[in-house]
């Protein structure tokens, strides 16, 4: 999961422990572990390197990463699926919504 503030991420972060995914997060400007996030999850170092995407499956990130640059442009150019922290929470939701962004 890219960014966070680690902000909706940990929110996010709590539904996948809660499915029984490994969580590993990253944040270049946020490092460090908020409390809502459960010890099993693993933070990563800031220092942003290709390797960081090694044992991945999808990446979850916010609107603050850009995809010509960085994780995004590194895990696209993997192969390896890419969706928006909105798009994460919507896929857990088991009831009908409506989403409004700006």
């Amino acid at each position: 999961m890219l960014g966070s503030s680690l902000r909706g991420m940990a929110d996010a972060a709590v539904l996948a422990i809660h499915d029984g995914d490994e969580v590993v997060l990253y944040d270049s400007e946020h490092p460090g572990v908020p409390d809502a996030v459960p010890a099993t999850a693993t933070v990563l170092d800031p220092m942003w390197t290709p390797s960081h995407l090694d044992g991945i499956d999808v990446v979850v990130t916010t609107p603050w990463f850009p995809e010509t640059e960085g994780p995004v442009a590194d895990a696209l150019g993997a192969g390896l699926p890419v969706i928006t922290e909105a798009g994460f929470g919507l896929a857990h939701l088991d009831l009908p919504c409506v989403a409004v962004t700006g």
